[in-house]
């Protein structure tokens, strides 16, 4: 048994021409990025028993770089106090239970890690131990308004949060390198 993922959005969020998040559209929809791009949506997260963990409004994006030209793409999913929870407050990932809130969790896609939808889970999995630093993450299957999106890896970011998360600072004066993909 894995976690499921519902999110529930209107329909022209995501497909409409102008507006819609998953489609190419008149803008190249899905290759725009930042809030002006971001969605709001009903997100629901259940555990691998069943149990309902998360259920409140929040913002989706899609992520990723060359994943948004898949048929399957990938998500951001943010927590905000405009949508009534600044948090998604439960420790989602059982390799980090100390971390218990997250603002922006990730629902990535097999196009994203170019592979298996296990790669990057089981590449995190093998690292835990050696003193490296990992995302944590576990498979999750997606239902987008209520059908069935597919298999994903639901994962934290790595941003400033993560570091303020895995690290314990509040004021992190830490430099993200970025490799640029050339894409």
């Amino acid at each position: 048994k894995v976690p499921v993922v519902s999110m529930i959005t209107d329909e022209d969020n995501l497909f409409d021409n102008e507006t819609g998040i998953y489609v190419a559209g008149k803008y190249e929809n899905y290759n725009q990025h930042w809030a002006k791009w971001e969605r709001d949506a009903h997100i629901e997260i259940f555990d691998s028993a069943g149990v309902q963990i998360i259920d409140q409004d929040g913002g989706m994006r899609i992520h990723g770089r060359g994943s948004r030209r898949a048929d399957q793409k990938s998500f951001r999913l943010y927590a905000d106090a405009e949508y009534g929870k600044a948090y998604f407050d439960y420790p989602l990932f059982k390799q980090k239970p100390d971390i218990e809130r997250y603002e922006v969790i990730l629902m990535r896609t097999t196009a994203a890690t170019r592979g298996p939808v296990f790669k990057e889970e089981l590449c995190n999995n093998l690292v835990q131990g050696m003193n490296i630093d990992y995302n944590a993450g576990e498979t999750a299957i997606l239902f987008l308004n209520g059908e069935y999106w597919g298999i994903y890896n639901l994962m934290e970011r790595q941003n400033e949060e993560y570091i303020k998360a895995n690290y314990k600072v509040d004021d992190p004066q830490a430099d993200i390198v970025a490799y640029d993909w050339g894409l």
